[in-house]
């Protein structure tokens, strides 16, 4: 059997990861992302992708702690500030305002 972590890169394992979700499958999904940032710690679709799966597991404050750290990297990141902005909505007593700056400011980055 192939092991996928052994012979796909970083963004391999991003767009792997991408298929678990569309599958439905999190937490594989999550394992792809995670094994992704072993291998670059600074891939910032795995952050953003992770992020989000946390986010849809319910596991907030990880969430968090992922899209801050993409957020580091790269402060104007478009994908970024999107799920910077899902993540203080949909954290328990969500932060609305916050969300909204984060939405605005990824429009008016990349208006698409």
């Amino acid at each position: 059997m192939v092991d996928l972590y052994e012979v796909l890169n970083s963004d391999r394992r991003v767009v792997t990861g991408n298929l678990f979700i569309s599958q439905g499958d999190l937490d594989t999904s999550l394992k792809m992302f995670e094994s992704a940032l072993d291998a670059d710690p600074k891939n910032i679709s795995a952050l953003c992708n992770g992020a989000f799966v946390l986010l849809k597991m319910k596991n907030f404050w990880r969430a968090d702690g992922w899209i801050k750290t993409a957020l580091e990297l790269q402060p104007e990141h478009p994908h970024a500030l999107g799920i910077a902005a899902l993540v203080a909505q949909e954290t328990p007593g969500g932060d609305f305002a916050a969300a909204q700056a984060f939405f605005e400011q990824s429009l008016a980055n990349d208006p698409n």
